[in-house]
């Protein structure tokens, strides 16, 4: 017996799916236009992430659990603790608008996707259920 995932939420999975495809083809430009080897590991791991929802694997969901808690929120925590560390710093030194960086494009990224990562996490939760197929 193999065990697969039954979709319960059409949507979350189209939306995920489509999601999956515009970032593994923006990661895909920016490596041609780079030719940066560690391009390659964001496609590769998109790709196996892919690969997995479409053939609708058990391990599909904790995969997206871990990247999305590492991709949008560990990651963006760190970002936006560093930029505040920095921030109080040149507070400390008196400099001239030392909290800018905190409204900056850079801090707003960061924050919409440590709020885009966690509904995701949160609608993750329940979009799909383990099924048990007989093997062919």
């Amino acid at each position: 017996m193999t065990n697969r995932i039954q979709i319960e939420n059409q949507t979350y999975y189209r939306i995920l799916i489509g999601l999956l495809i515009i970032i593994l083809i923006y990661n895909l430009f920016v490596f041609v236009q780079s030719m940066n080897l560690i391009g390659v590991l964001p496609i590769l791991f998109q790709s196996l992430l892919l690969f997995l929802l479409l053939t609708k694997n058990k391990y599909s969901q904790i995969v997206i659990k871990y990247w999305i808690g590492f991709i949008c929120i560990v990651l963006q925590v760190i970002k936006l603790g560093s930029t505040l560390l920095i921030a109080i710093i040149d507070n400390m030194q008196n400099e001239e608008n030392p909290f800018e960086p905190l409204f900056s494009e850079y801090s707003i990224k960061s924050m919409a996707l440590l709020i885009f990562g966690i509904v995701i996490l949160i609608l993750n939760s329940n979009f799909a259920t383990i099924k048990k197929r007989a093997s062919r």
